[in-house]
């Protein structure tokens, strides 16, 4: 039998018992009911539903759904009756208990009409009105302690005086339990005990002031008023709470959330800021203190209008000029006793409709005053959309503006665009609809969550028409998150523009948190949309979402759209079920975070008709954003920084937990910043990304069967293994599962497909693993500098390091937050994997693979010292490229390199050289081209990014003839793909630089056509471009024991277009040559 079931047997017992108590009672007769026999049975009757409050307090805390739902207990709600077989029982034996009671002498001659409403103490202080009870329960307390202190108390006062002004306190079903009672001084003490057992029920007392604190009401608008009788409400109820010994200062986190969702927007927002990056949940004290200052500060801003009594007279013009202007607030709209700002009939206009009534007025058209036009005006803010000078509820947005244009909000021309990331363009149109219906556009109520675990519940907007997902910028800061530097150009009906400079990463679930995670990009904008549904006279007539769970509970709701939900997530969200209903009525479609509702509604006849739908649509681009990063990127010149407090830590974590295993293999732990990370759910999210990359590679046959042969591979190497089926149940916060997807490399000679790995992806509460874990320092060498040193010799190689992060074991105790899912077919059951190795898209990765080298260095070196520069120095993250000036000490660099990287597990493969016979007895399958044939003259590597041609020992630049493109976007794509890192064609990539200038300054749009009188420059130069090809640049820079001496020559100048500097090196030989070679230049 279950602990409920024992419970609810003793507690069936009790209530028969009590049931049975007024009954077994009667049977003893009038004779017997004596008072010692009376006082008895009534103790024990109080005793028994004492026990039985205690179970059914139990019951109800312990009773699942299932029981409460089936058990008769609860259903036909036997407490509750039970409940009222003990009043009446309690009340009858009390009524024969003080018929027992001495009788006083009647006082007839005792006046006491008038004293029922009033009592007169002795003192000359002023009367106190006597308190009155209705039968409310929360009112009870108060009652009893008044009544008690002020005639109970008294002794100058008689029973029969108590009993007149008892009967004269109590109203309604408090007087109707004493109507049977006559008024004397016997009953007085039965009238008061009848009270006592009927009110004075604790439980009762206390279900009554927490159902007050759950049905607080919700402001609607910020008013010192509605703020100070929240907070009073609040405040009463706790106070009553503790005076019944309830431990309400344990009750901060309910207390502070159930208030807190009362609020308004602009106080909810004014208290999640006050928060700031605090990530405790805060006191209900420090609540309490925000409130109380917040109706003071509101109270200063509009001051309640003091009286001036009638005989007081102004001293001077200045002192009935202020009495003027603290007259009583009447709003010109509606009458009532606010500003015309917080009236909720002027809200609920359209701004056409209320710049009428401002014109109607006279009011300023800027601060919305009665005392001066707009031109007279001398208050400093503007239109926060525009900046213009109207008052912001009076901004009319392009699309709805019938004569006049006003530019978007940030409007700029696309001159003042310095990089293009992405362009979404936002269309708003005006079309007119019927005056019966409105059109009810998809929202949702989300929680978002910022990576150190914030999170706010606001409301979002479906819209699988926008590419991006966009998030105001007054959420972004609520959450303190993190800005990503963006460029994005947004475009509206009339060509406008505006431009949008940051974006945030964010986390959605649904407001229960118990469903999946979605992570995404948001682009942060100052507001998004001014939806607004209209009001239907009712839901309830949609027969068809009866017993729905809605994403959006309040559909209809004024609230603002603080979220645009874009394709990037919609097609996630989406399930099964789709219901219609008649004509009118909105369509339901399901999702992961509840039905939504759009389409078409009926409206109340009395509303006024909308006359503009929002429409967005949105388009995304990246690669040209990449490739223009790196084109400009290569113009930075290194500098060499501090390490950052958290590097430190990272050095410091690697240097301690490093080890090393019996083969020389290196093992590391994950760099976690804080102890172990404290992580959410993600299974489920690494599920759902499995079955995405099942559907794509139901398409792609070929790239299906590399994608299981790479996973395949990890498993057979032993990079990955199967979790055996005991260790599978592992608390939720002490594992990770990493959901992965292919990248195909159509070039690389080795692996085409790659399997990478995301370890950015959020958890259910916001954060990720890359999250929890340190970067570490920058250690790759800087690119220019690498092929420096590697010019200098005269025999060289190149080889990159195999798989440089699956050599390196990753501690068994992390290796549960590096699980994957995986199977080879979707028919096939999921098995879920650890990652046994350094994983390619964990932020360590980069760190911890050229740490390690680092590290072997200094522990091996030591047996080959020629191998410990190239490791140290001329290897850029895998790829190692060193030489020599003979051959002898050519090969025995590469032996020696080879010999200290196996000691490490490391093995070096795609070996090239230019010399042939240097790599000759290596294994052929580990050429560079991965072919036992030599190198032909026009055959060539690409080596960081370069093209060598190892026969030749030359740099060639490889530039392939396309379409030259006429549009914006697409010249600047070719143009991005410029890679110069050593300027050596600078001159014709500073060419390509002040076209581009030069097209910014046209101020058209990304795909419109260029005019002809650029376009024919373009395909000139587009023409010549490979000619670029043909350029060959010597590697080696003829440096040996022959140069008698070196020097170096720099040269720089300037124009009107641009300023360049070129440095050359000048070598002079024992046989008198002379060698001039340009080394880096620089052009802009």
């Amino acid at each position: 039998m279950s602990s409920c079931d024992e419970l609810l047997a003793l507690q069936t017992q009790l209530m028969g018992q009590i049931s049975r108590a007024l009954a077994n009672y009667k049977k003893l007769g009038q004779a017997k009911m004596t008072q010692a026999v009376t006082r008895q049975r009534l103790a024990g009757l109080k005793d028994t539903f004492a026990k039985c409050q205690e179970l059914d307090g139990k019951l109800v805390l312990y009773a699942d759904d299932k029981l409460k739902a089936s058990h008769s207990y609860f259903q036909n709600h036997l407490f509750e009756n039970c409940e009222d077989v003990y009043n009446e029982a309690a009340d009858f034996m009390a009524e024969v208990l003080a018929t027992f009671e001495p009788q006083p002498p009647h006082h007839s001659t005792i006046n006491v009409s008038g004293l029922a409403d009033s009592f007169r103490p002795s003192s000359h202080l002023p009367r106190i009105n006597l308190p009155t009870f209705d039968g409310s329960f929360d009112k009870w307390e108060s009652f009893r302690d008044r009544f008690t202190s002020l005639v109970r108390n008294d002794a100058t006062i008689s029973n029969v005086d108590r009993m007149h002004y008892l009967c004269s306190c109590v109203k309604g079903d408090a007087s109707n339990v004493l109507t049977h009672l006559a008024i004397t001084e016997a009953n007085f003490v039965v009238a008061w005990d009848i009270l006592q057992s009927r009110y004075d029920n604790k439980r009762r007392l206390i279900t009554g002031h927490l159902q007050t604190l759950l049905q607080l009401p919700a402001l609607v608008s910020e008013t010192s008023k509605d703020l100070r009788n929240l907070r009073d409400q609040t405040n009463a109820a706790i106070q009553a709470l503790q005076n019944l010994g309830r431990p309400v200062e344990h009750w901060d986190d309910v207390l502070v959330f159930l208030v807190a969702q009362k609020l308004d927007k602009f106080s909810r927002k004014a208290w999640e800021l006050k928060l700031g990056d605090t990530a405790e949940y805060p006191k209900y004290t420090e609540l309490d203190q925000f409130l109380e200052s917040r109706v003071r500060a509101l109270e200063a801003i509009v001051p309640v209008t003091p009286k001036v009594a009638e005989s007081s007279k102004p001293k001077n013009k200045a002192l009935a000029s202020h009495a003027a202007s603290t007259a009583t607030l009447s709003c010109p709209l509606c009458k009532k006793s606010h500003l015309l700002y917080q009236c909720s009939t002027f809200l609920n206009q359209t701004p056409a409709q209320r710049a009428d009534f401002i014109r109607k007025v006279k009011r300023c058209f800027n601060c919305l005053s009665a005392k001066h036009p707009v031109k007279d005006c001398t208050s400093s803010r503007s239109c926060k959309q525009c900046s213009k000078r109207h008052h912001t509820l009076l901004h009319l947005d392009a699309s709805v503006k019938n004569n006049e244009t006003e530019p978007a909000e940030s409007a700029v021309t696309v001159a003042a665009i310095e990089k293009i990331e992405s362009e979404v363009a936002s269309h708003t149109v005006s079309q007119t609809v019927s005056p019966n219906s409105q059109i009810l556009l998809a929202t949702a109520r989300v929680r978002v969550h910022s990576s150190d675990g914030r999170a706010v519940t606001i409301r979002a907007l479906l819209d699988q028409g926008s590419a991006a997902t966009l998030i105001t910028e007054s959420i972004a800061q609520c959450l303190r998150l993190p800005k990503i530097s963006r460029s994005v150009c947004v475009t509206g009906i009339g060509d406008t523009k505006s431009i949008i400079r940051h974006a945030v990463t964010i986390t959605l679930t649904p407001t229960s948190c118990d469903g999946p995670a979605y992570s995404t990009t948001a682009l942060i904008m100052k507001s998004l949309t001014r939806y607004k549904p209209s009001r239907v006279n009712s839901m309830r007539s949609w027969k068809h979402i009866t017993g729905l769970k809605l994403a959006d509970s309040e559909p209809m709701n004024l609230d603002p759209i603080d979220l645009i939900i874009g394709a990037d997530l919609f097609g996630f969200l989406l399930l099964e079920g789709v219901r219609k209903g008649a004509e009118n009525e909105p369509i339901a479609q399901n999702t992961t975070l509840g039905w939504i509702l759009s389409g078409p509604v009926a409206s109340p006849p009395s509303s006024l008709p909308r006359e503009s739908v929002q429409i967005h649509h949105g388009t995304v681009f990246d690669d040209l954003d990449s490739d223009l990063r790196r084109f400009w990127e290569v113009e930075d010149i290194p500098r060499k920084a501090h390490m950052s407090p958290e590097e430190l830590q990272c050095e410091e974590h690697f240097a301690t937990t490093h080890t090393r295993t019996p083969e020389g293999r290196y093992v590391v732990r994950l760099p976690f910043k804080r102890g172990l990370p404290q992580l959410g759910e993600s299974r489920f999210a690494a599920l759902s990304s499995l079955r995405r990359v099942e559907h794509r590679l139901e398409r792609e046959p070929t790239t299906a069967s590399e994608y299981r042969e790479f996973l395949d591979e990890y498993e057979r190497l032993g990079h990955m293994a199967k979790i055996p089926p005991e260790d599978l149940d592992v608390h939720v916060t002490k594992r990770y599962y990493i959901p992965h997807h292919a990248i195909v490399r159509a070039t690389s000679e080795t692996t085409r497909l790659r399997v990478v790995f995301n370890a950015s992806a959020r958890t259910t509460n916001g954060t990720s693993l890359n999250d929890h874990l340190l970067i570490g320092p920058k250690l790759q060498r800087d690119l220019v500098v690498v092929i420096l040193r590697w010019r200098q010799y005269r025999y060289v190689f190149t080889a990159d390091i195999a798989k440089i992060y699956r050599q390196i074991r990753v501690d068994p105790r992390d290796t549960d937050y590096q699980r994957i899912l995986w199977r080879r077919s979707p028919s096939d059951p999921v098995e879920e994997y650890r990652m046994l190795t350094v994983t390619y898209g964990c932020a360590y990765a980069p760190f911890a693979a050229i740490r390690s080298i680092e590290q072997l260095a200094t522990d091996e070196g030591s047996q080959f010292p020629l191998a410990v520069p190239v490791l140290l120095e001329e290897t850029y993250v895998d790829d190692c490229v060193f030489g020599a000036d003979d051959k002898v000490l050519a090969r025995q660099t590469r032996d020696q390199v080879n010999a200290l990287l196996a000691k490490g597990c490391f093995r070096l493969r795609k070996w090239a050289s230019n010399c042939p016979e240097l790599i000759a007895d290596l294994d052929p399958s580990d050429h560079g081209l991965a072919n036992p044939k030599v190198l032909k003259n026009d055959e060539h590597l690409k080596i960081l990014g370069i093209a060598w041609n190892p026969p030749q020992d030359v740099f060639q630049f490889q530039v392939a003839t396309q379409n030259p493109g006429t549009t914006k976007r697409a010249i600047l794509s070719t143009i991005a793909k410029l890679f110069d890192p050593l300027g050596w064609v600078a001159p014709v990539v500073v060419t390509a630089k002040i076209f581009m200038q030069q097209l910014w300054l046209l101020k058209i749009n990304w795909d419109d056509e260029i005019p002809d009188t650029h376009l024919r420059p373009w395909v000139s130069y587009h023409s010549k471009l490979p000619c670029v090809n043909q350029v060959q640049i010597p590697r080696w820079t003829k440096q040996g024991a022959d140069t008698l001496h070196l020097a170096l020559h720099g040269f720089s100048d300037a124009s009107t277009k641009a300023y360049a500097a070129a440095v050359y090196l000048r070598t002079v030989h024992v046989d008198g040559t002379l060698r001039m070679e340009r080394s880096p230049s620089r052009f802009s």
